[in-house]
């Protein structure tokens, strides 16, 4: 039986934030969708290393 995902967590956002948020998430079928993956993707740390070097190397 597939796990039913009905915790849900309460973000504070400014309207500028949420336009932003609304418009990176529009690829992904649901925002859930778009956060689960975002959270995928951080919490791999060769993935998050690979991200610190690129944003070093923007800053030189």
């Amino acid at each position: 039986m597939k796990e039913q995902r009905n915790k849900y967590i309460k973000v504070r956002m400014t309207p500028e934030e949420v336009r932003a948020f609304k418009e990176k998430s529009a690829d992904y079928k649901t925002v859930s969708h778009y956060v689960r993956k975002a959270l995928e993707e951080y919490t791999n740390v060769s993935i998050r290393r690979q991200l610190e070097l690129m944003q070093e190397l923007g800053s030189i």
